[in-house]
């Protein structure tokens, strides 16, 4: 595969530059699941209710890379959706370099990707109209890519992973880690942000900030997407 981008961005997906007519195709036998809007505020009031958080996803002006932040929820009854940041850390800076893209919302076993109507986003709040409909993410849809030869190293509060890049799409990098004693994938919050930084030869090709969407079985080593 051709090398990866050498610039370090911050996001939860990256489109890596390919031509359409590489990789595998993706297949329509498997159609992602879609969610009405009574289960989607739902969700939202159970995030709302464990004080969890969800991932809003802004696409770079300049770079178009994506940077993803935390935000909270807050209850909700009907088709407008209030949130709070997560953090307000160059918040400004951020709104002032981004567009807003979607939402991702992850219960630690399905992320949906939701295409909310923007009502205004500030430096305290966010405040969106929901759709009828939305989806759950499935790579399948997509073109992927298979990688060998591209270490992978996931650090998350404190802890650090290693392990390889076995796949990307558009929409998302699959990596496969291994869990050292007394390391236990249990450490692993699919709810916080993790580091990914991608490196070949010792050398750093490609860092980001992201989430972890999916996670398969695996004592001592795992997938993950």
């Amino acid at each position: 595969m051709g090398r990866l981008p050498m610039e370090s961005c911050k996001g939860t997906v990256t489109e890596l530059q390919q031509s359409p007519t590489e990789g595998r195709p993706a297949s329509d036998a498997h159609p992602p699941q879609t969610y009405s809007l009574k289960e989607l505020i739902n969700k939202f009031n159970y995030i709302h209710f464990l004080d969890g958080t969800i991932t809003a996803c802004f696409r770079h002006k300049r770079y178009d890379t994506i940077l993803s932040l935390l935000i909270k929820p807050q209850p909700c009854t009907d088709n407008n959706l209030i949130c709070s940041w997560h953090s307000s850390h160059e918040l400004q800076r951020k709104l002032q370099e981004h567009h807003f893209q979607h939402l991702l919302v992850n219960d630690g076993q399905n992320a949906l990707v939701v295409n909310p109507q923007v009502v205004e986003i500030n430096r305290h709040t966010l405040h969106f109209i929901l759709p009828k409909t939305c989806e759950e993410l499935n790579s399948r849809r997509f073109h992927r890519y298979p990688c060998s030869e591209i270490s992978a190293q996931l650090i998350q509060n404190g802890s650090s992973f290693q392990g390889a890049l076995t796949e990307f799409s558009a929409t998302s990098l699959n990596i496969k880690v291994k869990a050292a004693p007394p390391q236990t994938f249990q450490w692993l919050n699919p709810e916080a942000l993790a580091a990914l930084v991608l490196s070949r030869e010792g050398e750093t090709i490609y860092s980001t900030e992201c989430t972890i969407l999916k996670q398969s079985c695996g004592q001592n080593t795992r997938p993950l997407c």
